[in-house]
């Protein structure tokens, strides 16, 4: 839904509301009831009716004042994202976490959600208070395993719906869809991405400090020392970026004994079926939340031959990929014959991580189809993918019929724009407006500057010393450099290369079962999580010290 001015109609035509109804076949209430301001939004096919018979654009009706009464934010402490993300990918998530509450009792509600979007970066924000309540009541619905199995259950059902959609996305179908086909198979894979969403959103509620504030009572109760919480805590299964790599190690280990010029191995890369599996497997994983990068043969050729150059290294490393999850069980069990208990006390944080690592994949999977249908859209339309990506998912009807202008989206990328989900309602702020509330939720969150000390959570133990480097995007990798100390709003997959060369890792979100802290522990790097501003406190370049077992960053 999107409100729209009908006095601007009557503005542009000379005609009057009587008139409008009766030549747009538009209910006479509905106009009456919009033209007051009485409704909260108006159908895109309501839209299109106003627009084609009066020849108008979108734009041209669209009202830009701010909704104060959708738009304003309860006076309660904020939680902020960022990261790189477009408007088009963000509306199944945006719009389960808005309409998230907990089956049968609607009290335990994660509220409004409100993203600042310019260019290929987000902002998003909403209640911490509310992540909190969220958080502990599910906690307490999923702490038995057998509700936690059976919703987990449900989830991975709505992913595997999401995969098949984009085994379907990468034969190159959708390349040829008509208008009518294009837009019945986004309602399908929205339908599916919401379904997948509404079963996972809860998570987020735990990056407040939840997860911790639990895992503290655990650790009393059953007496855990770090080195256990980070054991425990760890999944017991591989992340796909593990998946993949044990996948490409399997076919170098069948081809390693033979003899290879990099012409032979290109030409095998490129007609045996079981690369090529792999590569329809994994071609998501060097993509991410607003960038597309396919696998190629070329990749996968470049990748073998540059391990088949160091043979010691990846036999290791394969080694411990085949012996992981053998070898973490134990130490799990370890831990647990020690503590003369049952099962891990920390298990539910521990499927946890599983459960993110999976969403985050199935994530990326549906990216991948989103991108494939605004491709089709800039081929449709003649208006760049770029500009695309700011549409709303039910405009795109009417971008396919004319009515939405390259004007209009690209001026929502340039100025910025502040979209709201609230329950079912979503609105919508462009340019100076947007980035009023932009600064008004920033100087909401605060900086406390009167100490040279940043906090934070720890996710994995260690300490480091280097030059702290600010790296909030893929345009700012080559400006870090092996063993300084990686600081950024949030990691995701595309940061694994950087978190290698890092001598420690420091991010403003994220909980325990964040991106940041399962791969620090899988590199056994220093790493602190949630420190809510560490990327506006810490100047880039400066010296900095992570004492990730006490979870403080000291600039020097």
């Amino acid at each position: 839904m999107i409100r729209i001015r009908i006095d601007k109609i009557v503005e542009k035509t000379g005609k009057n509301l009587s008139d409008i109804a009766r030549e747009t076949g538009i209910n006479r209430n509905t106009i009456q009831s919009l033209a007051l301001g009485k409704v909260n939004g108006i159908k895109f096919e309501t839209i299109e009716k106003l627009c084609s018979v009066y020849g108008l654009m979108i734009a041209d009706i669209l009202d830009r004042s701010i909704p104060q009464q959708a738009i304003a934010v309860e006076k309660h402490e904020l939680y902020k994202q960022e990261g790189e993300c477009v408007p088009f990918t963000m509306f199944p998530p945006s719009s389960a976490l808005a309409t998230y509450c907990i089956p049968g009792n609607e009290a335990f509600a994660l509220g409004a959600l409100h993203i600042y979007s310019k260019g290929s970066y987000i902002f998003a924000y909403w209640d911490a208070t509310a992540m909190r309540t969220t958080a502990h009541a599910c906690y307490a619905r999923l702490s038995s395993r057998s509700a936690f199995q059976e919703l987990y259950s449900e989830f991975s059902a709505a992913g595997v719906i999401i995969d098949g959609l984009y085994r379907k996305t990468f034969e190159g179908d959708i390349a040829e869809f008509s208008q009518e086909t294009l837009c019945i198979f986004l309602q399908h894979v929205l339908q599916a991405c919401r379904n997948f969403w509404n079963q996972s959103i809860w998570i987020d509620a735990f990056d407040v400090g939840v997860d911790q504030e639990i895992i503290k009572k655990v650790c009393a109760e059953y007496a855990l020392s770090a080195d256990d919480v980070q054991i425990l805590t760890t999944p017991s299964e591989l992340t796909f970026s593990g998946e993949r790599k044990r996948r490409l190690f399997d076919i170098i280990d069948d081809i390693y004994s033979r003899t290879w010029t990099k012409e032979k191995l290109t030409q095998y890369v490129k007609t045996d079926e079981a690369v090529q599996q792999y590569r329809r497997d994994f071609d998501y994983t060097e993509s991410n939340y607003a960038m597309v990068k396919h696998m190629t043969n070329e990749n996968i050729v470049e990748e073998i031959w540059g391990h088949v150059q160091n043979s010691d290294a990846w036999k290791k490393e394969y080694r411990d990929l085949k012996n992981y999850e053998k070898d973490h069980e134990l130490a799990i069990k370890n831990i647990v014959r020690k503590k003369k208990v049952k099962e891990n006390p920390l298990w539910f944080f521990e499927r946890l991580t599983i459960w993110r690592e999976y969403r985050k994949k199935v994530n990326l999977m549906s990216i991948h189809v989103f991108d494939a249908i605004l491709m089709r859209i800039e081929a449709l339309t003649g208006i760049p993918k770029m500009y695309v990506q700011y549409l709303v998912p039910d405009e795109v009807p009417n971008v396919l019929k004319g009515l939405v202008s390259l004007e209009e989206l690209k001026r929502r990328r340039e100025e910025g724009i502040m979209m709201t989900f609230a329950g079912n309602r979503f609105e919508v702020i462009c340019g100076e407006q947007a980035s009023s509330l932009l600064r008004e939720y920033n100087d909401r969150l605060g900086a406390d500057t009167s100490t040279s000390v940043v906090n934070g959570q720890t996710a994995c133990q260690g300490y480091a010393k280097g030059v702290a480097r600010i790296i909030l995007d893929v345009s700012q990798f080559d400006r870090f450099n092996e063993g300084e100390i990686l600081v950024t709003g949030m990691t995701r997959p595309e940061f694994l290369p950087l978190m290698k060369k890092a001598a420690g890792i420091v991010t403003n979100e994220g909980g325990i079962t964040c991106h940041a802290a399962i791969v620090s522990r899988e590199l056994g790097k220093p790493c602190i999580i949630g420190t809510k501003n560490a990327t506006t406190r810490i100047p880039d370049g400066a010296t900095v010290e992570v004492r990730a077992n006490h979870a403080t960053v000291r600039i020097l």
